[in-house]
């Protein structure tokens, strides 16, 4: 006995949908990927319809929200060894940005830099409910 079934890669769903939307995403803007939720069903066999061992029709469902395309990379590069105040216009400077927090750790305030060395600079970026 042998079977057949179809299937379908999730990431290469994922870059499907993503060229499908991408007319529907204002500039300056990319999909959060932390908030993303697709839902596939198989539409079945019917006069519309094809469900075969070579092919199916699938309704895709994509709940997703847009964030500010913000370069973390470029970012923590622009930031690293500035002063409180340099980095605080550095970021509110940002395009598309409604607020943003700035913690430096440990917090010394005569000594208040950011971090020279990029890996020690995390950049967070959170949708406002």
């Amino acid at each position: 006995m042998s079977t057949t079934g179809l299937v379908y890669s999730a990431e290469e769903l994922d870059t499907i949908l993503d060229e499908l939307v991408k007319g529907f995403i204002p500039d300056g803007y990319v999909i959060s990927e932390k908030e993303r939720d697709t839902n596939v069903e198989v539409l079945g066999n019917s006069d519309s319809t094809v469900l075969n061992p070579t092919e199916a029709d699938l309704q895709v469902t994509l709940k997703a929200y847009v964030v500010p395309n913000v370069e973390e990379d470029k970012l923590k590069e622009d930031l690293k060894g500035k002063g409180i105040g340099e980095a605080q216009k550095i970021l509110g400077g940002i395009r598309n940005i409604n607020t943003y927090e700035l913690h430096i750790n440990p917090n010394i305030p005569l000594l208040a830099r950011i971090p020279t060395n990029t890996e020690n600079i995390s950049v967070e970026i959170v949708r406002n409910d």
